[in-house]
């Protein structure tokens, strides 16, 4: 980790090659035709990039207190679901022991984790926060973000529980602290007005082990998340600004898993060469709802293939795309 004043950054490797040293099991190749997002800081606004290329990232490498697993709010770090009183005033989550981030970190993760995430990621330097639009009851917020006070009054840890207080009832506080910019990130990281440019150790499933500006981006496992999917991809390398026509040949010679394409963007428009079945050289394929397109409007689905290595398919309406974390590859499946 190299530090200048005032600015943190965690070390990446550079280079794809050096990335993947060391990952022998099966490694997934993503097509995407725009660049992965600069901004890699869970608790900024995304700016510019590929959207949905951050939210499957922020999926892969993050961990909440609570997840969506086929439509369903279930614990995550936490132990057990939360416990409520007060009218939903006062919201106590125990946080289960065993979560550590991903190198070269190694800080274990515990309730003072997600106290200081909760702080960082609603500062008063982020000036349009969602997480503090979420969070705008809990005790202390309008002193804090007028910067009046260096801590937020109704946030608490001490051990394992996580203790968050509100002027008011909030009857869904543990879906809100779902939302990704929430990701739980070391204690001392810093907030900065846009956001760490550089990968910050995330304590999920994988993490980002190299990037290079547009070229690609390597997730990896994180050897110290407790319980990996031992049938799951070993690592996932993105290709970024890669033309529909050359993302198709990519797939169907088995050098790349999957590509996605929106609206009028001319990798869709390939679609309809494949037919319903799909093509018989092994590409699948499937149109889905964006998040966040309008309706029939031109962005509002994506065209989504898939090369025949990939098993495990799952779809999380979070995001546009496969989910990673539950991605396997097909058993002899090239």
């Amino acid at each position: 980790m190299a530090a200048a004043p005032g600015v943190i950054a965690f070390s990446t490797f550079a280079s794809e090659r050096a990335a993947l040293a060391g990952v022998h099991g099966p490694v997934a190749r993503i097509l995407m035709p725009q660049d992965f997002t600069a901004d890699s800081d869970p608790a900024a606004p995304v700016v510019y990039g590929d959207r949905d290329a951050d939210r499957q990232r922020l999926a892969a490498t993050c961990l909440t207190l609570s997840e969506y697993r086929a439509g369903r709010l279930l614990p995550y770090a936490a132990s057990s679901p939360a416990t409520h009183g007060s009218n939903n005033r006062v919201w106590t989550f125990r946080v289960r022991p065993g979560f550590t981030f991903s190198p070269p970190s190694r800080e274990s993760v515990d309730a003072g984790t997600f106290a200081a995430t909760i702080e960082r990621s609603t500062a008063p330097v982020f000036r349009h926060s969602e997480a503090a639009k979420a969070l705008a009851s809990v005790i202390g917020m309008h002193a804090y973000r007028r910067g009046l006070t260096t801590h937020l009054a109704g946030v608490g840890a001490r051990g394992a529980l996580l203790t968050i207080r509100s002027s008011r009832p909030v009857a869904d506080l543990d879906a809100r602290l779902a939302a990704p910019y929430f990701c739980a990130v070391p204690k001392d990281t810093p907030a900065l007005p846009a956001g760490l440019q550089g990968p910050i150790p995330s304590a999920g499933p994988y993490y980002v082990a190299g990037s290079s500006g547009g070229a690609f981006a390597v997730l990896r496992r994180n050897p110290y998340y407790p319980r990996p999917n031992r049938a799951g991809f070993d690592a996932f390398v993105y290709d970024f600004n890669v033309d529909g026509r050359r993302a198709l040949d990519m797939i169907r010679h088995g050098r790349a898993d999957y590509a996605a394409f929106y609206g009028a963007h001319p990798g869709a428009t390939l679609a309809a060469q494949l037919g319903p079945a799909g093509d018989a050289s092994g590409i699948r394929f499937r149109l889905s709802p964006r998040p966040g397109g309008r309706s029939g409007g031109h962005q509002s689905r994506v065209a989504e293939f898939f090369g025949r290595r990939l098993g495990c398919r799952s779809y999380s309406p979070l995001y546009a795309g496969v989910e990673l974390k539950r991605l396997c590859p097909v058993a002899g499946g090239g």
